[in-house]
């Protein structure tokens, strides 16, 4: 009788430990860690209860910043603690995919309501990888006491004894407008809408045109000059047209009262003039626990009430269409007006290539407008060696 008892107490704990295991087990199934940087954690804190609740899940949080990711992410492969989501640029997605640390989202990605000029920035070879839920662009500030109404479409080359300009001509980011705005390129794209490193268009004609027009407004006290005297030049009034990240609107408020802001305008009748973007995105890691929760969530990151929240936090937003965010906030239209003529930086290692040419060609040709043509035909033969050899 005593070994029956003793042996029904032993059926009784294995069974008792068997369902705490399948509840544990059930548990983490419905259990997403998230790494997040800091301001997304003071956002989500507050929220991800909603999301808790609805589901039956809960959410862990991680504060990892996006340029730690890289290095820490494969550092955890088979760890308890390893992440279902992650917060990174995306500029890093290619070399994610390329380390094989991500999921794709293809079946799904377009059910985001992602702009569609933003889905190359997201598209690895065949497939798809997370979401936006920030943009960095430039945007057009000038001064408001000369310029009451704003800059007017066509202003900028119908009145250019009007307009100085200030901007890091230097940077191919943010000389990308004037590329743009007369029909040039930067990088051509192939018959799928993938980027064509083949066909570099900095030296055709529209592009000329256009980096023509930005040399001839360029306000000459900047030449050869820091980025943070760019930004000097126009709040000492050598300038009154600056082209910059939008990011610097609140700095820019406090030393110059009588700043005004706006989307870039046309420079001619039939073409934008595009600014490129940053985007910091979410993404599935390549081991995530519950894929099926975690496209949930993704969803809940990017609802009309998470993405209020956030703008309200830190004027933050998505290149999305939001049906139901109703602001009467100016910036808030201005960057949306400007997303809307925004391509995302190209995230292949191969873009990085251009950069230093680009430079080095900006710095002649503000100082020699006339061999401009000369100048960037060397500037893209020496690019399309270095891809060359990168590419083979």
């Amino acid at each position: 009788m005593k070994k029956l008892v003793i042996g029904c107490v032993i059926i009784f704990l294995l069974v008792g430990v068997h369902l705490n295991n399948q509840r544990l087990a059930e548990a983490r199934q419905r259990t997403l860690r998230v790494w997040v940087d800091r301001e997304e954690y003071d956002l989500l804190r507050s929220l991800n209860s909603v999301f808790e609740q609805q589901h039956d899940a809960v959410i862990e949080m991680e504060i990892v910043p996006s340029e730690q990711v890289l290095a820490k992410l494969p550092l955890h492969l088979g760890a308890v603690d390893y992440p279902d989501i992650i917060n990174v640029s995306h500029t890093l997605i290619t070399e994610l995919v390329g380390n094989q640390l991500l999921t794709p989202i293809t079946a799904v990605f377009e059910e985001f309501n992602i702009l569609p000029a933003v889905y190359p920035a997201f598209k690895v070879m065949d497939d798809y990888y997370g979401i936006p839920y920030h943009a960095q662009t430039d945007i057009l500030f000038y001064d408001s006491e000369q310029f009451p109404e704003g800059i007017a479409p066509l202003a900028m080359t119908e009145n250019v004894e009007e307009i100085s300009l200030v901007l890091d001509y230097q940077g191919i980011y943010h000389s990308l407008p004037y590329v743009t705005g007369f029909g040039g390129y930067m990088v051509g794209l192939d018959n799928f809408g993938d980027i064509n490193f083949y066909d570099i268009g900095l030296n055709t004609e529209a592009s000329i045109e256009g980096l023509k027009l930005m040399v001839e407004i360029l306000d000459s006290s900047i030449i050869g000059r820091t980025e943070a005297s760019i930004y000097e030049a126009f709040v000492h009034g050598n300038a009154n047209v600056l082209i910059a990240s939008a990011a610097i609107l609140e700095s820019l408020q406090e030393a110059m009262p009588h700043v005004g802001f706006q989307s870039i305008p046309n420079f001619t009748m039939n073409n934008i003039p595009y600014t490129y973007m940053r985007l910091d995105t979410y993404q599935l890691t390549k081991d995530v626990s519950n894929e099926a929760l975690a496209t949930q969530y993704l969803h809940f990151l990017l609802s009309d009430r998470v993405a209020t929240a956030r703008y309200q936090l830190n004027r933050s937003i998505a290149p999305i269409n939001h049906e139901n965010i109703n602001t009467l906030d100016p910036f808030y239209s201005v960057i949306r007006t400007q997303l809307h003529r925004s391509l995302p930086l190209p995230n292949q290692v191969e873009f990085n290539y251009l950069y230093n040419p680009y430079r080095q060609a900006a710095n002649r040709f503000v100082e020699n407008p006339d061999q401009m043509e000369e100048i960037l035909d060397e500037a893209v033969r020496e690019i399309d060696n270095k891809l060359t050899n990168l590419l083979r």
